[in-house]
């Protein structure tokens, strides 16, 4: 299965999904931990670690069944919304306190959830996937 799922998608799609689920599962155990210490015994490595894990469950695990392209994405647009969450998971954002790692990352959740319910192959797709991008280069 992993052949042919890494054939389907890209070639490391398998690894990279295992990679994905366990960083997604380390950033709700911190989730876990801050409900019970609260958020400002967290270092700010633990918390950006747990907002993008939030990321991850919002923009890509949770799918908007009642939108015609969010529902049933084909494989070029589940590879590309995939590896472009991949890419922001791995970024390293030199945020300077929590509150600006949230912001931020919130910012990325809410392009990202237009990216998703955005037509493929069209200008306003292209618009939001670059504002994403330039989200990572700062």
């Amino acid at each position: 299965m992993k052949d042919s799922l890494d054939k389907t998608y890209y070639n490391g799609f398998v690894r990279d999904s295992e990679w994905l689920l366990k960083y997604y599962t380390a950033g709700q155990a911190i989730g876990n931990q801050m409900k019970v210490v609260g958020e400002e015994d967290i270092s700010l490595d633990d918390y950006v670690h747990y907002q993008k894990s939030e990321f991850f469950d919002a923009a890509i695990l949770q799918q908007n069944s009642f939108d015609e392209f969010d529902a049933g994405p084909g494989i070029k647009r589940t590879t590309l919304t995939f590896k472009l969450s991949l890419d922001i998971i791995k970024h390293d954002f030199l945020f300077k306190n929590k509150a600006e790692a949230r912001s931020n990352i919130m910012k990325i959740v809410s392009l990202f959830r237009d990216l998703n319910i955005t037509k493929d192959d069209t200008p306003k797709f292209t618009e939001i996937n670059q504002k994403i991008l330039k989200m990572l280069k700062h």
